[in-house]
């Protein structure tokens, strides 16, 4: 891939990531400042002008510039050619020691994409001993895929990252030959060519240039060992409401699910959303061999569809001595219950930024926290006044919460038209959550908060 594909990749996918359609001149400046508050970089405005037609072009871009759209746009496969435009190029068959350097090279840009997007910092941040447990023993079954699952909030790629770091670390999963490529369900699916397999868009990614099963290279290669491909997949948030993407993202996933069959060589580990995991298992639903193939963990719940517990005590307690050396038992109880969902964390450490003297031990705090999320989740989010108006309809339905916590359904179906969008967001932002149950044979569905506060 030469300079002008890069670039015009790039123009694509900054369009996208800021949901411009029909760019101007005056929306180079908010690219500009986005850039700025996402990697703590700076690309100025005249540079993105630039890059848009907008400005003259007096000379090549810097290498700088290249790598920083390519962070700010999160794409792996853009970030390799530029770092490595003199290499080989992608479609050349590589010997496996140069497959493993590319899959290394992604996956540490991904983690420190990741790292760099962490709503607090990373050091802060622990590893959870549930997906530590779940990853071994999915690593050594049978299994060929397996996915956290859980509402927003909840740190699913976080759990990635320091999973993909333990592994990354392993002497013996390096003396096996076991190899970890992390990768973006946000980099497959925006493509110029989109109709590309996720098998030959991860093929090209890796530099495999065979026109057999990727599968069947990977089973070559591992013959005399125990190792295995693994494939991390993150970032479908960032697709989901996108539903022609989706559906081919999955399609993709499921034909190359079918394609391992019984070998153990490829495993596949993947982030969802429980809103998203639902569309995915729908397509599954039917196929005895996938269902057969899934590992749900060991934590896994039917009715909230997630099997990625909140943080428990200790890892609480871990975090709040990395973000400020405050005891356990000085932070108000009320308070460290609600900090075990962790997008909670990551407001409680906003609130310590902006004033640090504030005081943990009274149920002050856990109002607040409370309001910040309703900030942050609705008043702050698109469609704010239509998911007003529905919230406050669902509130009505449950008398406050006097006669019930959830509403059918069917009591909303009138609203449901004109809040589409709205519901949607809800549904995918963790702030509502649907429910079936069967009555009388019939499953009837119900809508309630995900949290009772």
């Amino acid at each position: 891939m030469d300079e002008s594909d890069v670039l015009k990749d790039l123009r694509s996918l900054i369009l996208t990531k800021a949901g411009i359609r029909n760019i101007t001149p005056a929306d180079c400046k908010t690219i500009s400042i986005e850039i700025s508050k996402t990697l703590n970089k700076n690309v100025s405005e005249t540079t993105i002008k630039r890059l848009f037609g907008f400005a003259m072009v007096r000379h090549n871009f810097s290498r700088f510039t290249l790598t920083t759209l390519s962070e700010y746009v999160n794409d792996q496969s853009l970030l390799t050619t530029i770092n490595h435009s003199d290499n080989q190029d992608e479609g050349y068959d590589l010997h496996w020691k140069d497959v493993e350097q590319r899959t290394r090279r992604i996956s540490d840009f991904t983690i420190k994409s990741i790292k760099n997007r962490s709503g607090i910092p990373y050091d802060m941040t622990v590893s959870r001993k549930f997906s530590e447990h779940d990853f071994d023993d999915f690593y050594k079954s049978d299994y060929s895929f397996m996915a956290f699952i859980s509402q927003p909030g909840y740190g699913k790629t976080i759990i990635l990252a320091h999973l993909a770091e333990k592994i990354l670390a392993s002497k013996a999963l390096a003396a096996q030959g076991t190899t970890l490529v992390f990768i973006t369900a946000y980099n497959l699916i925006n493509k110029s060519n989109t109709q590309a397999s996720f098998e030959s868009q991860l093929k090209s990614m890796l530099g495999i240039n065979t026109s057999g099963s990727l599968v069947s290279y990977i089973n070559k290669t591992y013959k005399s060992t125990e190792g295995k491909l693994l494939i991390f997949l993150d970032g479908f948030a960032e697709v989901i409401l996108k539903r022609e993407a989706r559906n081919q993202m999955f399609d993709g996933i499921i034909d190359f699910l079918c394609s391992i069959e019984d070998s153990n060589s490829v495993k596949l580990v993947m982030n969802m959303r429980s809103t998203t995991w639902s569309h995915f298992y729908e397509k599954i639903r039917n196929s005895t061999y996938l269902k057969k193939k899934w590992f749900q963990g060991n934590y896994f719940n039917l009715n909230d569809c997630s099997n990625v517990p909140s943080l428990n005590e200790k890892e609480v307690d871990l975090i709040m001595k990395r973000i400020d050396q405050l005891g356990p038992k000085i932070i108000n109880p009320r308070l460290k219950s609600q900090l075990k969902f962790p997008f909670h964390i990551q407001l409680y450490y906003q609130l310590k930024e902006e004033d640090p003297s504030f005081n943990y031990s009274s149920n002050i705090t856990f109002y607040e926290l409370i309001s910040r999320f309703i900030q942050d989740k609705i008043y702050k989010s698109n469609y704010y006044t239509e998911k007003i108006l529905f919230l406050k309809k669902v509130i009505q339905l449950t008398d406050f919460g006097k006669k019930h916590h959830s509403v059918s359904k069917d009591d909303l179906i009138a609203e449901l038209s004109g809040f589409k969008n709205a519901y949607s967001d809800l549904l995918s932002d963790g702030i509502l959550m649907e429910e079936r149950f069967v009555d009388s044979y019939h499953p009837k569905e119900y809508v309630r908060f995900i949290h009772s506060h």
